[in-house]
């Protein structure tokens, strides 16, 4: 039975009558049917959850709209994120479609005369390395199978010195062969050895404008036939001291000898050897303080050890060491914001460790936790006292996050990627970007760190590349496997330039730049094919390359800088 209502049973409370047509803004009002109150009515001011709902053309003022879209939809596909929405407009959504993107690379050739030829078979690459100087030039050595030889590049004219002469050996093929530091603005230090050789070389470069004056060398006959170690970390400056890592061939332990310079004369100390780790390209070194060396090595299936060394001038004395028992044959390491370091090693599984140094004495601490792993070859990415961690290639390998807290290593929640990936690059804010390349076309992930976790973020699907920036010798130089801007096992290399782009490469991958302009999400842009060289100081260059191929016995070498526009 339903019970006619008239006005006289309606309460209407005070203030401005609710029109049916009007447009009003309601503030705490209550409609009243005799005692009863409607406690559904929906207040514009309460918090309240709505079910069931259809909204028809409304306004939202001011959208906080932070979730990417994860399924496929009539508005957008899998990984796009809503870029704009709110105040009656329709939503914007970044898509990336299938297809090549534009390059936003440029280059420039150059042709040097050198003294002698560089290479004594066809068609040899070329092997590049360059250390920043004053922030407008440059020093590179390069160097093949017959001699090694040093040139100045201005960026402020673009123009070259005249090419020097430093070593008549054969310093081709790897790029361990040579280690160099900077001594200052206008000094170098180069040290030399062939692979499995017993000669090492050592000699100062002294620099005035674009002219090099190539110091008295100093000769050392090892006791064994060693080589270099391939980690950038090969040539470490401590203090006023210069520490060379290098293993003989035969043992593959480590050893280690400090350099001095007094102007353009070095001074090479006596060898140390350490009977730690002998797996020959798993030696890490980083300058802990002033004074101290910290070394990581790793025995295949039994420990990584972690050694400080104390550096006083060409003196050097170990201390106590930190053990770890693995069961593989591979580590990674990086430098935190907080004089710790970070490790990623195996014990049937991944591991993640915090690595610390209290005067000589070495510490680590092993999270709780560990991941999956499936094919150990371990990538790592530092951000600040946490670094982003992956266990490999397959499809089988978790990403994680170990966190530093005062000493103590944590790890988050594993995040199965599901496919292949390698890391290709990083964003400043503690993004990495992963790639499931193996050819021109690949699929590209963008994770970040939530709450000492990894999480996917956003994702270009299917990008495809066309060279448009070759090179054919291929000169490279070799950025750090350990410690800053990114370590792994030999894959995925970057360098972030100061224009807010990443230049990627692989050994084996076709590479790309990612725009962090503002955009969202960053653009992926077609780059060159390949990029293995880099310049270590001057953020205008991404990459030096050799276009050509090298004649043998040729003394004409061409060499391509590649810069992003």
């Amino acid at each position: 039975m339903t019970k006619a209502r008239t006005l006289a049973d309606i309460t209407i409370p005070s203030g401005t009558p609710v029109g049916t047509t009007d447009t009003q803004t309601l503030t705490n009002k209550t409609i009243a049917f005799g005692s009863n109150t409607l406690t559904d009515v929906v207040g514009v001011t309460a918090t309240q959850t709505l079910t069931n709902k259809t909204l028809t053309a409304p306004t939202i003022a001011s959208a906080n709209l932070t979730t990417a879209l994860t399924v496929a939809g009539a508005s957008g596909t899998s990984g796009q994120v809503l870029t704009s929405g709110g105040s009656g407009a329709a939503p914007t959504w970044a898509s990336v479609s299938s297809g090549n993107f534009g390059t936003d690379l440029s280059f420039q050739d150059y042709s040097l005369t050198l003294s002698s030829g560089i290479t004594t078979y066809a068609e040899e690459t070329i092997i590049m390395q360059a250390v920043s100087l004053d922030g407008t030039s440059e020093l590179m050595v390069l160097h093949g199978s017959a001699s090694a030889h040093a040139v100045v590049f201005n960026t402020s004219t673009n123009t070259f010195g005249t090419p020097v002469l430093v070593r008549t050996a054969s310093l081709g093929s790897s790029a361990q062969n040579v280690g160099l530091a900077k001594v200052s603005s206008t000094s170098v230090l180069v040290c030399s050895l062939p692979s499995s050789n017993t000669g090492l070389e050592t000699v100062v470069l002294t620099i005035s404008g674009s002219t090099i004056t190539v110091g008295t060398p100093v000769s050392t006959t090892l006791a064994a036939a060693s080589s270099l170690i391939s980690p950038n970390t090969r040539l470490v400056t401590v203090g006023s001291s210069y520490v060379l890592n290098y293993y003989n061939t035969t043992g593959t332990a480590p050893k280690f000898r400090a350099i001095t310079v007094s102007g353009s004369t070095p001074s090479i100390g006596s060898e140390l050897a350490y009977a730690g780790g002998t797996t020959a390209n798993m030696h890490h070194s980083y300058a802990q303080s002033a004074s101290i060396l910290l070394s990581f090595s790793v025995t295949t299936s039994t420990t990584v050890f972690v050694l400080p060394i104390t550096v006083s001038g060409t003196t050097l004395t170990a201390g106590t060491a930190a053990t770890v028992s693995t069961t593989g044959n591979s580590i990674v390491t990086g430098a935190l914001s907080n004089s710790r370091y970070a490790l990623c090693y195996i014990n049937t599984t991944g591991r993640g460790a915090v690595v610390s140094v209290a005067g000589t004495t070495a510490s680590i601490s092993t999270a709780g936790t560990t991941f999956t792993v499936s094919s150990f070859a371990p990538q790592m990415q530092v951000f600040g006292n946490q670094a982003f961690i992956r266990g490999g290639q397959s499809t089988a390998e978790n990403t994680n996050v170990i966190t530093d807290t005062s000493g103590t290593a944590t790890l988050g929640t594993n995040l199965l990627q599901g496919v292949g990936c390698f890391f290709v690059g990083y964003l400043s804010t503690s993004k990495v970007l992963l790639s499931n390349a193996t050819s021109g076309d690949s699929d590209y992930y963008q994770y970040g760190i939530s709450s000492g976790s990894p999480v996917l973020e956003k994702s270009f699907q299917n990008v495809s590349n066309s060279s448009v920036v070759s090179t054919n010798g291929i000169a490279r130089y070799g950025r750090p496997l350990s410690g800053p801007p990114q370590s792994a096992g030999g894959y995925a290399i970057s360098l972030r330039t100061s224009a807010g782009k990443i230049a990627t490469a692989f050994s084996s991958t076709y590479p790309f730049t990612n725009s962090i302009d503002g955009t969202n999400p960053p653009k992926i842009q077609q780059s060159a094919n390949p990029f293995s060289a880099y310049n270590d100081g001057i953020s205008e260059a991404v990459a030096w390359g050799i276009p050509t191929s090298i004649a043998a016995s040729t003394t004409a070498v061409q060499i391509r800088k590649v810069t992003l526009a």
